[in-house]
């Protein structure tokens, strides 16, 4: 069985949330909090989990349902490993900053093997994804990444902003 999500390798470019923006402090919070529905993308038996979530979260944000698998080709361009199975967060994230994404229901693309090379779709879509670029990603990690992360999305309730986050599963 092999894992989706690939392990993100530490790159000291990365902007941390809590060094850019005050978290606040976890006793402040309150007990339970919700910051509203979620979209929920079935990724059926493929290696494109990172696209999904880069993508239900630009949904939680705009209201519009994206396309995972135009993103997931669009992130397999950007990492250069076409054939290699999975991809990282940053990768995926790059995809939304860089060049945006695609509504949902602009085009029917399924997960045959050849929608992972981004050559196989039409060039028009990346002036058309342009609309939901994004400015900046951060990484939330600050010592308590699960305080961290609700921290994180407290003070960014009101802006519907979302938080991406994955975990390397392993069957050994």
């Amino acid at each position: 069985m092999k894992g989706g999500l690939q392990k993100l390798k530490k790159d000291k470019r990365d902007l941390k949330f809590g060094a850019v923006f005050p978290l606040g402090k976890i006793e402040d919070l309150p007990r339970e909090f919700s910051i509203g529905e979620t979209a929920i993308l079935d990724q059926k038996e493929t290696d494109y989990c990172s696209a999904f979530a880069t993508c239900a979260a630009s949904t939680f944000q705009e209201n519009v349902t994206l396309h995972p698998v135009w993103s997931f080709a669009v992130s397999k361009m950007i990492s250069g490993g076409v054939d290699e199975w999975g991809q990282d967060l940053r990768d995926s994230l790059k995809v939304h900053q860089k060049y945006g994404a695609i509504d949902f229901n602009s085009y029917e693309f399924n997960f045959d093997p050849k929608f992972r090379d981004i050559k196989n779709f039409p060039e028009i879509l990346f002036a058309e994804a342009e609309m939901h670029k994004k400015q900046s990603y951060f990484r939330i990690d600050n010592g308590n990444t699960f305080d961290d992360i609700r921290l994180a999305l407290w003070a960014n309730k009101d802006e519907k902003r979302a938080i991406i986050t994955g975990v390397l599963w392993r069957p050994n």
